[in-house]
């Protein structure tokens, strides 16, 4: 039970360091996928609906 603990927390340790290697803090409230080119916006100000997502 020990060992995969171990395994299981080591894993997230290294997936959590893996899964933001591609991002960059663009310092303007966005971040910058840097293997798709996406830009995405790091928070949000509240829900929204479809059509006010739509046209933001």
């Amino acid at each position: 039970m020990k060992r995969l603990l171990v395994v299981i927390l080591g894993w997230m340790v290294v997936s959590a360091g893996v899964s933001y290697a591609g991002l960059n803090d663009n310092g303007d409230g966005t971040v910058t996928d840097t293997s798709t080119g996406l830009t995405w916006q790091q928070e949000t100000t509240g829900p929204v609906t479809w059509e006010e997502a739509l046209a933001y």
